[in-house]
């Protein structure tokens, strides 16, 4: 009798063991999941930013040709800033581009997957040359 007491002594050992070890392996996906969401989110938001910025330093290359050459009709360049591009293009004086004696600067900047647009209405007087920002925004794609 005594024998039997031994014999059966582990069996609730088993079931105990595979519950705890369930228990922990469903934690750790559960945890490792949700850091890796977390850093995608992350990441994301952090490149969403940085195309925004290329596309704001377009803007401000694109004024800066408008500033030195005012007898200019349109352009279409890319500038690199890093691994980041921002692709801009100048028009002037038609109805899309503002109006008569408006230059419209559109810039879409470009980091790793995101893409971000920016669009500026400047305005130069004819007469005294002098360059003003109208407006600058962000625009949907």
């Amino acid at each position: 009798m005594r024998l039997d007491l031994y014999k059966n002594r582990g069996i609730a050992a088993l079931p105990t063991l595979l519950l705890v070890g369930g228990i922990i392996t469903g934690i750790s996906i559960a945890l490792t999941a949700s850091v890796y969401l977390y850093i995608n989110s992350t990441s994301g938001a952090n490149l969403s930013l940085k195309a925004l910025s290329v596309a704001k330093s377009g803007v401000y290359d694109g004024l800066m040709k408008v500033v030195r050459d005012k007898s200019l009709i349109s352009a279409n360049y890319t500038l690199n800033i890093g691994n980041q591009t921002a692709t801009i293009t100048i028009c002037r004086d038609s109805a899309e581009c503002g109006g008569s004696g408006k230059f419209k600067i559109d810039s879409i900047g470009t980091a790793f997957t995101r893409r971000k647009k920016m669009e500026a209405i400047v305005a130069v007087d004819p007469d005294t040359g002098i360059t003003k920002l109208e407006s600058m925004k962000e625009v949907a794609l």
